[in-house]
């Protein structure tokens, strides 16, 4: 049959086989380069890395008040979820959701925007920063909905921010809005009281924007994850070495206690207020939380049944990172603790019952002036909006 085709026909059958191993060879190695790309932000050789996390401290009710804590606490993490796979139609739909650009600006390659501002270093190493170059502007709604779906498996805070053109800075983009951004930058906080960005979270961080850039034909630029991870462990240990809490028991005398009707009007009339967990908190002038006060029980004192509550004692608590003026709260902190005590019939002690001398009392202002001094010598002041994320 060969032998009947003329040389043009052969010449042809030869064209097409050569045609289909190209386009073979071409997809074999588009996909390796998508592998490489996906995982060039993170050795390759240690699929869990240093997953570290610190065992909880106790809270009020059980912790020591009076003493160091030498363990952070661990809040609960958000629930993990899967992330999403990409979808062409979706891709195509979120490009499209362009608010006020022209078909020059559509097609504008984001390296060309010699005006974007330098990204600002305003976060004191707390934070690794991730670039993010569109090919195209893209409405801050639709980027912000496909990164929540890419990144939904992220278990350390992440903040994106948005640069337009014709502005001269930065803005945190909250999740709506038509505003066309052109270059985005993802924040990702390097520690909290949870521990340190582990190397296998921080290779899910790059594998999700590596599948958020590849939806919306962008380029991801990321920084050396190895200088990141020593950073975020450095960070870490410098926070484990100043997180405390100092607490005061205010302890009924009697074993009969005293009630929650009179603790609510003695409450009332501190200026204490109730958070949404129980604890009521003293705040200072700005509104910032100075210290907090919950039942030396387990029991929560919620607002509605406080009435009828009959307590045997309360526990006062502060959050020595999270506090301004971490000595003047803590005499707040007590002058309240010693008129609660005075109008309930109770003593202030400590975690052994044992009242409190005034050298004690001493002592203990000093350790907390020297911790805050070692939070500002770091550049995280105590209450700042840095140590605010840290201690969180």
């Amino acid at each position: 049959m060969i032998a009947g085709l003329s040389g043009l026909q052969i010449g042809l059958i030869v064209f097409g086989v050569v045609l289909v191993l190209g386009v073979l060879f071409y997809n074999h190695w588009e996909e390796r380069r998508a592998k490489r790309r996906a995982e060039r932000a993170f050795a390759t050789d240690a699929d869990h890395g240093g997953d570290r996390t610190r065992p909880a401290a106790a809270g009020p009710a059980q912790s020591s008040p009076v003493g160091v804590a030498d363990e952070r606490r661990e809040p609960i993490g958000a629930q993990a979820e899967p992330p999403f796979g990409p979808d062409a139609s979706t891709r195509s739909d979120e490009v499209a959701g362009v608010a006020g650009a022209s078909d020059s600006e559509v097609t504008t390659d984001a390296a060309a925007n010699t005006d974007c501002p330098a990204f600002p270093d305003e976060f004191g190493g707390l934070d690794g920063v991730i670039s993010l170059r569109l090919a195209a502007p893209m409405a801050e709604g639709g980027f912000m909905r496909a990164a929540r779906e890419a990144l939904s498996h992220v278990d350390k805070p992440l903040r994106w921010y948005g640069w337009a053109r014709g502005e001269s800075g930065w803005t945190l983009l909250h999740g709506e809005g038509t505003r066309a951004v052109y270059e985005l930058r993802a924040a990702v906080q390097l520690a909290d009281r949870r521990g340190a960005l582990s190397e296998a979270g921080w290779r899910d961080i790059a594998r999700g924007v590596e599948r958020l850039a590849d939806r919306l034909l962008a380029v991801a630029v990321f920084p050396d994850s190895a200088e990141l991870l020593e950073r975020a462990r450095g960070l870490d240990r410098f926070a484990a070495g100043v997180d405390v809490q100092i607490g005061l028991n205010v302890l009924s005398r009697t074993q009969v206690g005293f009630s929650g009707q009179v603790l609510r009007r003695l409450l009332e009339r501190e200026g204490l207020s109730q958070r949404a967990d129980g604890l009521y908190q003293a705040t200072d002038a700005n509104g910032a939380s100075r210290f907090t006060l919950g039942n030396l029980d387990a029991q929560a004192l919620a607002r509605d049944g406080l009435d009828a509550l009959t307590l045997r004692g309360l526990t006062l608590m502060l959050d020595v990172p999270r506090a301004q003026g971490g000595a003047e709260a803590f005499d707040a902190m007590l002058a309240c603790a010693q008129r609660l005590a005075h109008e309930l019939d109770a003593r202030v002690v400590d975690d052994t019952e044992a009242e409190l001398a005034p050298e004690a009392l001493s002592v203990i202002r000093t350790r907390i002036v020297e911790f805050q001094q070692v939070m500002s010598q770091h550049g995280i002041p105590a209450g700042s909006g840095m140590a605010l994320r840290l201690f969180a």
